[in-house]
């Protein structure tokens, strides 16, 4: 399964890039993505918090991500 996640905001700097493409055997819950990410990317062990959105809906529970979903990485934002 093809993971494409876009990328916004200090993780899309800290990265270089708008879109992580991640190749991953089977199945996989909305809380392993994330352990994956944190394992991968160092960026995401030092933000305080991020969200992580399916379709447009951040994830408030585990969901099951399919390959066609549309996921996206929000970090913090702050604004004056």
């Amino acid at each position: 399964m093809l993971l494409k996640i876009r990328l916004f905001g200090i993780v899309r700097e800290s990265l270089n890039t708008h879109l992580l493409e991640l190749k991953l055997d089977g199945p996989i819950l909305s809380d392993d993505l994330v352990g994956i990410l944190k394992n991968k990317y160092e960026i995401f062990n030092k933000l305080s918090h991020f969200m992580l959105a399916v379709n447009e809906t951040y994830c408030t529970e585990n969901v099951a991500i399919q390959e066609s979903d549309d996921l996206a990485i929000i970090p913090p934002v702050s604004g004056g």
